[in-house]
This record gives structure tokens, sequence and C-alpha cells, in this order.
């Protein structure tokens, strides 16, 4: 299997187990959707420095949105 398999495998169980679970700040969502990105950089080939680098971005971004959000309630 190609890396962008995995990454999608890990990805679609990460978001599985979000709506099983119903974390209160979607961090298996956030680290599901980082997996989804990488997953689509894997497919283009990209380095796995990339990958793990757009992973680590997503996960950061999505997390600093989630504080955000959090803290308006």
């Amino acid at each position: 299997m190609s890396a962008w398999q995995y990454w999608l495998i890990a990805a679609g169980v990460l978001i599985a187990a979000e709506l099983f679970i119903g974390s209160p700040m979607f961090v298996l969502l956030i680290l599901g959707v980082a997996a989804l990105m990488a997953s689509i950089v894997a497919w283009l080939s990209a380095p796995i420095w990339a990958q793990l680098l757009v992973a680590a971005v997503i996960c950061v971004t999505g997390y600093v949105v989630a504080v955000r959000l959090k803290k308006r309630e």
C-alpha cells in the first residue's frame, strides 16, 4: 500500500472514533482532518517530511481554532 492510503485509513479511523466518542473539543476530528490533508499531500508524491509538516500545521491550527471557539462560549 502507498503512504496516502495509510494516511486515508488513519483519517477514517480517527473521524469515525470522533463520531462514536464525541470529545468536547473535537480533538479526534482535528487529527482526522490533518491525516486527510496529509493523505492528499502524499497522493501528490510529496516526501514524508512534507506530509508530516502538513499534518502538524493542520493539528496546531485546528487546536487553536477550537480553543478560541471554546472561549467564546
